[in-house]
């Protein structure tokens, strides 16, 4: 398994995506979301990450998530640039991340349009988000008794 990914080639692309998708599919299972019916994309370039992502940034390099929960359904797009450099890790971590969302995403329902776009509230739900999946991922390794665990390569 290699440590670090960059993005600049179709190959490396793909490679990318590969180990993504892995950690995808085994945090899907282990979050208990793999009976959802999941499309994962890839967006490469401020272009192409600008049509599919809600920052501002247009280097931004991570993932995004848009969900129906009322039919169990998600689009998970990972965005990449030339100079993004990950460890399999923070793929991992991303992955798990945006499942989280995904967890999170009946209760969000319930919260009006007006609040849910408001900026307050997508801070509190990327930092809710954020600290579940750290500590999902955490008590994974504990209950494992390693600090990772390699899945295909």
């Amino acid at each position: 398994m290699k440590s670090s990914y960059t993005a600049r080639t179709e190959a490396q692309r793909k490679r990318v995506f590969k180990r993504f998708y892995i950690h995808l599919m085994y945090w899907a299972k282990y979050l208990a979301v793999n009976h959802w019916k999941l499309e994962i994309t890839m967006a490469h370039g401020p272009t192409e990450v600008k049509e599919v992502s809600i920052s501002e940034d247009p280097d931004y390099a991570g993932a995004v998530v848009d969900f129906d929960p009322s039919y169990e359904r998600a689009n998970i797009v990972l965005c990449t640039q030339d100079d993004t450099h990950w460890s399999d890790q923070s793929l991992e971590e991303i992955a798990a991340h945006e499942l989280v969302h995904i967890i999170w995403s009946a209760p969000s329902e319930l919260i009006s349009d007006k609040v849910a776009k408001s900026p307050a509230y997508r801070i509190l739900m990327e930092a809710a988000t954020t600290h579940t999946t750290r500590a999902l991922m955490g008590m994974y390794a504990i209950s494992s008794g390693s600090s990772r665990r390699s899945r295909g390569s």
